[in-house]
């Protein structure tokens, strides 16, 4: 079972560049169900390539879940 948690660490929990992506993402409705966004729309918002956007996003979804989700079992 897992659990969502509070963290002191925001700060250090994601690079500027992926907060940023993230925060685009979000705003452009790329994690809306369904989706209002594609991810070559998010890169291009971000200036980047769409590959480059969809590993900045990845990593920095997988430090949010990895730091927010844990197990009850700890």
């Amino acid at each position: 079972m897992r659990s969502l948690v509070h963290t002191e660490h925001r700060d250090q929990l994601l690079t500027d560049r992926q907060r940023e992506s993230l925060t685009v993402a979000h705003k452009h409705g790329y994690f809306d169900v369904p989706r209002d966004a594609t991810l070559a729309g998010v890169a291009d918002a971000l200036g980047v390539d769409p590959s480059s956007g969809s590993a900045t996003i990845r990593r920095a979804t997988n430090h949010v879940i990895g730091e927010f989700m844990v197990s009850r079992n700890r």
